[in-house]
This record gives structure tokens, sequence and C-alpha cells, in this order.
């Protein structure tokens, strides 16, 4: 009887109950971070969490993002938005338009940063009014300028408030033609506030 080949020893743990903040491939394995700061590396990583989960968002690559179903990506939820990579949301491409104003309340200023401007002229008014106010920080002045005129008037006076002296020159003759007395009022208040702070 021949002897058998042994298979080498897998790198394994078993995690249960702790929250997948951060899933990366390393040398022929991946690397896990959990909320509670643990880290953990493994030959192969089962995310049993359920369809769609956001440890399995965080494992995927560019190409399975843009994969998505454009129903599907109706239906991502604000934790399966706030799991997904700057990359990733980019990957969506014109799919970002068909998320829920509920999901794009979920986005950091990091990833709207990461956005293309083709993404952010697609946002409806809705969808803009869903962006706190710490999210729309994250809008270059080019990508301020691509934002339709029927969804400028969906920004609240609070949102106006907060773009920066930057943000609100970057704002175009039609999106300005566009706006609420109490937005203009909004947008004047902070400017003024911001020049007798300088």
């Amino acid at each position: 009887e021949a002897p058998q080949e042994l298979l080498p020893v897998a790198r394994a743990a078993h995690v249960v109950g702790h929250a997948l903040v951060a899933l990366e491939p390393v040398d022929g394995g991946a690397r896990l971070e959990f909320a509670n700061g643990a880290t953990v590396e493994c030959d192969l990583a089962v995310c049993a969490d359920g369809a769609f989960s956001t440890a399995q968002i965080r494992a995927m690559e560019t190409v399975d993002v843009q994969a998505i179903p454009a129903n599907t990506v109706g239906g991502l939820t604000s934790a399966q938005i706030g799991a997904m990579t700057t990359g990733q949301l980019v990957a969506l491409g014109g799919d970002v338009g068909s998320l829920s104003s509920a999901a794009l309340a979920g986005l950091t200023s990091a990833q709207v940063a990461g956005l293309g401007t083709d993404q952010v002229a697609g946002i409806s008014s809705a969808q803009i009014k869903a962006l706190t106010t710490a999210s729309l920080a994250g809008l270059g002045t080019d990508d301020v300028a691509a934002i339709g005129t029927a969804a400028i008037k969906g920004l609240t006076s609070a949102q106006f408030g907060a773009l920066s002296s930057a943000q609100v020159q970057a704002l175009t003759t039609a999106q300005v033609a566009e706006l609420s007395t109490a937005q203009i009022a909004a947008l004047w208040s902070a400017e003024l506030t911001r020049q007798l702070q300088a």
C-alpha cells in the first residue's frame, strides 16, 4: 500500500459573532479585520452571513461589482453601500443613480469624493437630499457643477450651509437660478459666517 500524501495544514480560524470591517487578499489567503480590533489570516474565508452580505461585498473584485444587475444595485442597503470601497462604487458606474436615498445616506465623505462626475450628475433630487452634510464635503468643485438643476433643488438649507466656499463658487448660473429663497439665504449666511471667522 502506497503512503498517502498529506495535505498542507491550512491556516484556520473560526470566528462567530464579530462584525467584519475589512477583508483583503494576502499570500494565497485572506486577512480579516473585525470591529473589536481582532485580525485573522486564513487560507479560505467563508462568510456565511446571508446572501449579498457586507462581508461578501468586501470580498468582491471590481469585475464582480460591475456584473451586479441594475435592479440588484437599486436594492442595496446603506450597510452594503458602506461596505464598498471607493473603487467598487466607481465600478457601479451609472447604476449609482438607481440606489435608494437610504442607501446613499450611508456614503462617507471619502466614498463621495471617489465618485465620478458622471455618477454625481446622475443623482436625483431625493438622493442628494439624503446625503449627510459630512458626506457632501467629499464633492469636488467639478462634482458640484455636475449636479443637475433639478437635483440641486433637493439640497436642504443645512446642506447648503455646509458647502465650502470653493463648492459654492462652483455652482453654475443655471443651478443658482433654480434655488429657492431659503437656499440662497443659507448659502449667503454660511459664506458671511466664514468671512467673519477669517
